[in-house]
């Protein structure tokens, strides 16, 4: 194995604060819907009841009986921004996409140890990695 390099260290490191934050989130993938409220029993439509912007991780059956979703997040329809596509992103970026995340900085670190053992300059992939383990490190090179 080649030493350790101070990108492929920061690569580790944001390896495994993704797969921390992964640990201690709700499983993925994550759904957004909207629950409107029921009409009152013998009455109209709740007029002053917009309804609730859920976010959900599917559960597995238990006993072959349907499971409710688990609960990611539950606001008043329209009270909390997000909207539309930033919805959407908050859904897509479940920890279901962590592992893949975390596997690319591993590459990335390893690449770098190689490339560093052999006197080479950080790969464009690498230096991509970098970039993006700063981000989610909330670091600057």
């Amino acid at each position: 194995m080649t030493d350790q390099t101070p990108y492929s260290t920061l690569l580790r490191r944001a390896a495994a604060r993704v797969r921390g934050v992964r640990d201690d989130a709700t499983p993925g993938p994550w759904t957004w819907s909207t629950l409107r409220c029921p009409a009152v029993v013998g009455g109209p439509h709740h007029v002053n009841c917009p309804g609730i912007d859920e976010l959900t991780h599917e559960q597995e059956p238990v006993g072959g009986w349907p499971v409710h979703p688990m609960n990611v997040l539950k606001v008043p329809h329209g009270s909390w921004p997000p909207a539309g596509a930033d919805m959407d992103w908050i859904a897509m970026m479940s920890p279901a996409v962590a592992e893949e995340l975390a596997v690319l900085f591993d590459a990335a670190a390893l690449d770098d140890e190689q490339h560093n053992a052999s006197g080479k300059l950080l790969s464009a992939f690498t230096d991509y990695a970098v970039q993006l383990a700063l981000a989610v490190l909330g670091e600057q090179r």
